[in-house]
Order: C-alpha cells, then structure tokens, then sequence
C-alpha cells in the first residue's frame, strides 16, 4: 500500500499542476493494481472532466458510487463533473439535455451554487422564469456574495417590470462587487423607471465611456440606419418599425459617447434619434446637439425635449379645438417642503388632480387624488419629481373614456387604436376590447375613417398638432370633449407601435398599423436617397 500510496500522490501533484495527461497515465497504472481504489478512481474521474471527457470521468465516479454509496468525496466530484458535463451540452446547443444533467448533479452536490446559477440560466432561456428564479434564490443563500446570481436575479425581475424587485437585488449584487459594471448600469435602468434620475446618473457614471456600437445587421439590408440610443430607458420602441430582416441598426449610445466614437461612427443611410423621453433626453442633450449640427436628423433632439408633460401645454398653446390640462412640475424637495397649496393656486390647480412620477411612461404611478390627504400619500415616493396635471372628466354619456391614439409618421396622423374603459386610466391591455363587439365595432370606424369618426374639426386640431410638434415620428392620445375638442393625454415620441391583436377580431386593425410601418420605411428610404444624391 506504500506504492499505491506514492502512486496516487504523485498523480495528484500531477492533476493539481495542470498536468492532465501525466495525471491519467498515473491513474491508470494504479488502477491496474487495484481496479476498486476509491481515491484513484476520484482523481482519474476529474482528470477526465479537466480533459473534457465528461462521460468517462462521470463513469469513474459511478464506479465508486456503486461500492461506497454514501463516499462523500465521489458524490461531490460527480456533482461537478456533471455540471461541467451539462455546461458543455448546453454550448453545444443541447439545453433539455444539460438542464436533465444539471438536475441530477444537484442530488449528488446540491450545495454547489455554480450549478444552481447555469440551471437558471438554462431554465430562463427555455421561459421557466418562475423555476429559474428558485435556483437563482438558491444559489445566493448557497452564497450570499456571489454577485453573478444576484445580478441575474435584476435582470430577470427588470424583465418582468418589477422595477422595485430588480433595484433590491441590483443593490445586493453591488454591495459585494462595487465595480461590477453590468450591476451598474443595469441598477441606473431600473431607477430610471422609478424616476429616480439624479441617482440613476451616479451609477451610470460608472459605465465605459464610450460604450460600443450595437451592431444588429440584417440578413437582406436594404437600408443602414444610425439609432441613437439612450442607454437605459426612454428610447422609441424600433423594433416593429425597422424591420430586422431588412434594416441594419446601429445603436449609439449618445450619452456615454466620446468625441473620438462620435467621429468614428461608421456608415449608414439615415439618422433616426430614437432618444424619445423628453427628461432622458435632456441627459444626452449637449452631445445630440453637437451632433445634428450640419447633418439631417429625424426626430431632432430639441424637438423632443420640447415635448416635456410640463412643456406641451405651451408647445400647444393658442391650437384651435386641443386643451391640454393644466400642470404643474415638483421637485420631491417641492412635493415634501411647504407652500405646496401655494403652489398649486399659481399654477391655476384645484381638486381632483392626476398624480404621476416624472419620466414614467405608460401610466405607471398615475393616480387620482380628490383631496390633500390622498394627495400626500401620492407624493411620498423615492422619485426625483412628480407632475400634478388637472383632471378633465371625459366620460362619454354611456359612462366609458375613451383614449384614441394616433400616430405621426413625417407630419401625417395615421390612426393606430381605439381603447374604451369604465377606468379613467385607460390601457389597451386592461380595456377588454376583445370581449366586447361594440367597442371593436367603435374601433373599427375609427380605424378606417378617422376624419368622419372625430369629426373634421377634431382630425384638424390633431393635424395641427402632428405640425406644431415637427417630430418625424410621434404619438397623441388624447380623448374627443362632447364639444368635438381634443384632449390631450400626451403627446411624445415614445409610443409603441405593434400588431398582436388576432385578425379574425380586429381585422381593420391588421390594415391600419401596417400602414404605419410602410410609411415609416417610406420615410426612411426618401430621406436616405435624399442623402445619397446630395453627397
């Protein structure tokens, strides 16, 4: 046993200094002699896995498994040597085989946070994000540090718009790796949509400057667009109308931008700034500017800027047949600090008001409030600011709101959907179109013939504020007064434009957005030909 012993040494000197090759063969004769010894078989087993050859190094720890059961030591190896063996599956394009694999090494090692981490990732990939959470959860009460985990678990709860979720596990992930990059950015993203600007902008700070290109080439370009990009939240949703497939987009990161990236852009047809929150966009502003001098640029940054919630009602100002309410922007230091009656009086606001975070889209955080009380209670938020904007009861006579929204493509309104709700915040998502015949019906006649279902006067006011704007690309959603005037909801670059709806239902809906992409592209190819024959 001296020998065996000197034997099984000197293949672990040879397996721990990187020698994997001299380790095997000293395995190998030791195991010659004596086919069942148990630390041999353990040493040749992650040798094996070292090497690469995980169903042989998997069969060594069987063999010693199926004399000596309970070998702790064994079970450990064959955990890792099986999630090595399922992360080379997964590489390799085999996930349902890795995520089988990696379940079994968790019965042999379940400690092992490791394989808690990739079987989330795997289980993420295949849409088990509830599951992939677990492991994620696991792997980070395995490891409270372990920075990797818990920075997935941001990521995956951002995903699923759990702003306040992903913050926390952001926030873990950076108090054990305070230089984690992705764990910044990511953090600013999500503070973002909280309207927590000032501090979103200390962790942005910590992104590379400049950040790189996003380059998604399309498989048949017809056309190469430059996107600037802000680098967390607020950006026009592009997908829908720059088809992939056709259209090669570049993604600028204006805001972390340098002067040497910015000289160095590569070429491309067109610029579209799809930089379109107005608050994010005053983050970006100087560099944008800087840019658009002597270049033409769709959707010009101080054009969106102007489009501000505070700033549309003077933009708008003096349009025949369009209200847009009163509002008043608060600083959370204004919201929290007396004079706050006073400042609703200057502004020309009385109850009911319409409370709502500054930056936020989408109706997030948007509350009525009908009296001082409720209207504390809505301002006792972590966000930079909030907006109080006069409530203007748009009821309908049968009881509903409705909210239409239209798109502006180059100037011209294109009717995208009618919403209708007994909810004064009316979402699309929540205002059960799909289950009631006469609002699809009401959407239908609005969808083919806008001007006769608003009303000349009101289709004018909507045209000139498509004009007044001079975005190339914007929305409104607004409402139609029982005088045939438009209110305005809002009006800014950010609106999604996308066709979900089946078309056996809402078949006049699969006629207008596609009018809309067509026209964007359009747009797109005019002003790249435009530029191709200037230069």
């Amino acid at each position: 046993m001296d020998i065996a012993l000197s034997q099984l040494t000197q293949a672990d000197v040879h397996r721990e200094a990187g020698r994997f090759a001299e380790a095997e063969g000293a395995y190998r004769r030791l195991l010659a002699d004596h086919p069942d010894h148990t630390e041999a078989l353990v040493g040749l087993g992650r040798t094996l896995a070292c090497l690469g050859r995980h169903s042989e190094g998997v069969a060594c720890f069987g063999r010693v498994l199926s004399v000596n059961p309970g070998y702790a030591k064994a079970r450990w190896a064959l955990g890792l040597a099986l999630h090595a063996f399922a992360q080379d599956l997964a590489e390799h394009g085999q996930p349902a085989q890795a995520i089988t694999m990696l379940r079994q090494a968790l019965q042999f090692n379940p400690e092992f946070a490791d394989t808690h981490l990739l079987l989330g990732d795997l289980l993420k990939a295949q849409g088990d994000r509830k599951e992939a959470i677990l492991h994620y959860e696991r792997a980070v009460a395995i490891r409270p540090d372990f920075a990797a985990a818990l920075t997935r678990l941001g990521m995956i709860h951002a995903e699923a718009n759990r702003s306040l979720e992903a913050i926390r596990w952001y926030q873990w992930a950076l108090a054990v790796a305070p230089d984690d990059e992705e764990a910044h950015f990511n953090l600013a993203a999500m503070l973002e949509c909280e309207a927590r600007l000032a501090e979103a902008q200390i962790h942005r700070r910590r992104a590379q400057r400049p950040m790189p290109l996003v380059v998604e080439t399309a498989p048949e370009p017809h056309r190469t667009v430059l996107v600037p990009w802000a680098a967390g939240t607020g950006n026009v949703p592009i997908d829908t109308l720059m088809p992939r497939a056709t259209t090669t987009r570049i993604k600028w990161i204006a805001e972390c931008a340098t002067d040497a990236q910015e000289a160095a852009l590569p070429p491309h047809d067109v610029v579209f700034n799809a930089i379109g929150n107005a608050e994010i966009a005053e983050l970006s502003l100087d560099r944008m500017l800087h840019f658009c001098q002597g270049r033409t640029v769709l959707n010009r940054p101080e054009r969106v800027v102007a489009t501000r919630r505070d700033l549309l009602p003077g933009l708008l100002a003096g349009l025949p047949g369009v209200l847009v309410p009163r509002i008043l922007r608060l600083r959370r230091d204004e919201a929290l600090g007396p004079g706050l009656e006073d400042r609703l009086g200057a502004a020309g606001l009385a109850f009911p008001l319409i409370a709502r975070p500054i930056s936020c889209q989408g109706g997030k955080g948007a509350q009525r409030v009908d009296d001082p009380a409720q209207l504390e209670a809505a301002l006792a938020s972590d966000a930079d600011g909030s907006y109080l904007i006069a409530f203007h009861d748009s009821a309908g006579q049968d009881g509903h709101f409705r909210k239409y929204r239209m798109i502006f493509v180059d100037g011209r309104p294109y009717p995208y959907h009618l919403a209708i709700s007994r909810n004064w915040l009316v979402h699309y998502h929540s205002a059960h179109m799909l289950e009631a015949p006469w609002k699809r019906e009401e959407e239908r006649r609005f969808l083919e013939a806008p001007r006769e279902a608003l009303g000349p006067a009101a289709y004018a006011a909507i045209e000139s504020i498509g004009e007044r704007m001079g975005l190339d690309y914007a929305g409104i959603d607004f409402a139609v007064l029982g005088d045939g005037t438009i209110l305005v909801f809002e009006a800014n670059a950010t609106m999604l434009v996308h066709l979900q709806d089946p078309p056996d239902l809402f078949p006049a809906k699969h006629e207008a957005v596609p009018r809309i992409f067509r026209a964007f592209e359009a747009m797109l190819d005019r002003h790249a030909a435009r530029a191709k024959a200037s230069t």
